[in-house]
């Protein structure tokens, strides 16, 4: 009960502090994959670019694609860079 009313005070108020100008640079998709993996991620950027208004760069996997995973880890937690991955099955 209480949490239901949290939210109809934080929607009514709304959240003004919430991703203000967001995004101002392009957005970076680190893979550590190829292959499915890939070709998500490409198809994920192509339809993120004209909704937020910014470009998505999906960085494929290189010869060494476990550089990837700390290089997403490390960066700055600002929301430009995300790692994307896959479950294996």
């Amino acid at each position: 009960m209480r949490l239901a009313r949290s939210f109809r005070i934080a929607r009514a108020r709304g959240f003004p502090a919430a991703a203000q100008g967001y995004p101002s640079k392009p957005i970076h998709l680190l893979l550590p994959f190829a292959g499915g993996t890939d070709a998500v991620a490409r198809l994920l950027a192509f339809k993120m670019s004209p909704a937020l208004g910014e470009q998505c760069c999906p960085s494929s996997a290189s010869a060494r694609a476990e550089h990837r995973a700390p290089r997403g880890a490390e960066a700055a937690p600002d929301g430009y860079t995300l790692l994307m991955g896959a479950r294996p099955w």
